[in-house]
């Protein structure tokens, strides 16, 4: 059972790095465009787009989503993985 939770915790530093990258590149793009520190949600939204079109970004946007599912799915199988008393 404790195996079960490390485990998740493992995926979810994994998951951590990919996810706080996109963010980050995100708001640089839209910091970019809109040229101010605080970009409004039309320079955010356009940012949003770039960064899911950029097929340089594909492989980054596979593993956020494979570490997702995979953190998804642990999440629901857990309890039913647990013993139980």
């Amino acid at each position: 059972m404790p195996g079960l939770l490390i485990l998740q915790g493992a995926i979810f530093a994994l998951w951590a790095v990919p996810a706080l990258r996109a963010l980050a590149r995100i708001r640089a793009g839209a910091v970019s465009a809109a040229g101010s520190p605080w970009p409004g949600l039309k320079a955010q939204t356009a940012a949003l787009r770039a960064y899911l079109a950029d097929p340089g970004e594909s492989p980054a946007r596979c593993w956020l989503l494979g570490l997702t599912l995979l953190l998804l799915a642990l999440s629901v199988a857990i309890p039913w993985l647990m013993p139980r008393g």
